[in-house]
């Protein structure tokens, strides 16, 4: 029984194949995960070469990631219901728990949930979850009772096969285990497939490429193969020849602050590794390296427990600043130099351009617990009652008191006011006779592990979740 299965998909006529139904070497759509986060500089050769594989296909990757979630989601049903819950597999009201790197960005954990719907997991029933707080989870009850206390402070390093992310915690309770975070994490594109790639290359330096290049595709493969299971999990050094001596550096924001740290959990399927546990051991000295067993597994062990037990994570840390645009009124003194714009319906001017920062990077914030947008606008009263607002970031230095390079817009927030009544709309009228509407509401940002959860309300009433576009 393979414990891990690839990342591919394989069509042929009317035929879907996933996993190691799919021929190593055969045309295959693989590593698309990774193409759900455009902001990232994918290394990854067979993400690239899918990439071009998916644009002749005219789909965008989430299509290809909904249907490789469909096929994990009806194996599992399949499974369960065979040799575990039988008939009573049909009533069964299922929730699913999907994880996603934490480097990643929103727009890209947006994309997975869309690719989770695609799956027919029911959004109700569907919560995403960062891979290093799944793995802190599962790890800190892996090693309990006797190496964490409360107070501890610890390095979460996921090394997976995409990505390698970071994330340092601390112990806050320990029956039941608490802990929040308290720098905010950091991580790269730089798992082990890259380690897969770099091993073929260096095959091919070794024997000649013109010897490599008439292999067979089974020998390749073979090689591949023993590389993956064999060499690689165990590998402990040296590394002569500079190979696997080229590092990726992946910054800890925070780190001159946390000298006391306790330990590293290492954690992942590049985390098993032998080779960078000795590495980590030589160059962290003073910290313990622990590298609890089924490391490999510590992201969907942790994911069980986070469904079955509810939130451990009692902190977390915001990665960048989220604030919205608005205008004020103009004042001659404080405005001196600045150009006003003209409000033909409240008949005033105006400085736009303004930005108000509701969340700043490095805050921490808690799961479901509210953060408030205020909004008002005036609406023609002959004019559409759905509009868009915009929500921007700024991840780069100081966030600024007015909108400049360094913001960029980070989604579109759908408001629809169509379905509130009327009366609730404050109407004026100009000195020209132009009737409008002053509405006053606010958009509520919820977060969550991994995922933005927007709310619309008016009047302390709700009226709905708010679709989030990302850009």
């Amino acid at each position: 029984m393979a414990t891990k299965v690839p990342t591919v998909l394989a069509y042929h006529n009317n035929d879907t194949r996933w996993g190691y139904q799919v021929n190593d070497l055969e045309e295959s759509v693989r590593g698309f995960k990774l193409l759900l986060d455009k902001s990232k500089d994918i290394k990854f050769r067979p993400a690239i070469e899918s990439e071009i594989l998916i644009q002749k296909m005219s789909q965008p990757p989430v299509r290809f990631a909904g249907e490789y979630l469909n096929k994990i989601v009806s194996h599992a049903k399949s499974i369960l219901g065979r040799r575990v819950l039988g008939k009573s597999m049909n009533s069964m009201d299922i929730h699913y728990i999907v994880t996603v790197p934490a480097v990643w960005s929103d727009k890209a954990k947006d994309l997975t949930m869309q690719a989770a719907t695609l799956a027919d997991m029911p959004q109700n029933n569907l919560y995403l979850l960062s891979e290093p707080e799944a793995a802190a989870v599962y790890t800190i009850r892996a090693i309990q009772p006797n190496s964490i206390a409360k107070g501890d402070t610890f390095i979460v390093c996921d090394a997976g096969g995409g990505t390698v992310d970071l994330i340092t915690y601390r112990i806050t309770q320990t029956e039941p285990v608490r802990m929040e975070e308290i720098v905010e994490g950091a991580g790269e594109v730089c798992g082990s497939v890259l380690l897969d790639d770099a091993f073929e290359a260096y095959l091919s330096d070794t024997i000649g490429k013109k010897i490599y290049d008439a292999l067979s595709d089974d020998n390749k493969r073979h090689a591949l193969r023993r590389w993956q299971v064999d060499i690689k999990p165990s590998y402990s050094g040296p590394d002569a020849d500079g190979f696997l001596n080229a590092g990726y550096a992946v910054p800890v924001p925070g780190a001159p602050d946390t000298q006391d740290g306790r330990a590293i959990l290492l954690v992942g399927g590049l985390g098993a590794s032998e080779y960078l546990y000795t590495r980590l051991k030589d160059r962290f000295s003073e910290l313990e390296i622990m590298q609890p067993r089924d490391a490999w597994s510590a992201v969907v062990r942790g994911a069980v427990h986070r469904g079955l037990q509810g939130n451990q994570v009692l902190n977390r840390k915001a990665r960048c600043d989220y604030g919205i645009e608005f205008c004020r009124n103009f004042d001659e003194e404080r405005d001196q130099g600045k150009t006003p714009v003209w409000c033909s319906w409240e008949e005033k001017w105006m400085i736009d351009n303004n930005m108000r920062w509701y969340i700043k990077k490095g805050d921490s914030f808690s799961e479901g617990q509210p953060v408030i947008f205020s909004f008002y606008r005036n609406i023609p009263k002959d004019s559409s009652f759905i509009f868009h607002e915009t929500l921007y970031a700024c991840v780069n230095g100081e966030a600024p008191l007015f909108k400049n390079d360094d913001v960029s817009e980070h989604c579109d927030l759908t408001v629809d006011l169509s379905k509130v009544p009327k009366e609730l709309f404050d109407y004026k009228t100009n000195s020209h006779g132009k009737g409008y509407y002053r509405v006053d509401f606010e958009i509520i940002l919820i977060p969550q592990s991994a995922c933005l959860i927007f709310e619309f309300q008016m009047n302390s009433i709700s009226y709905g979740t708010v679709r989030a576009r990302y850009y």
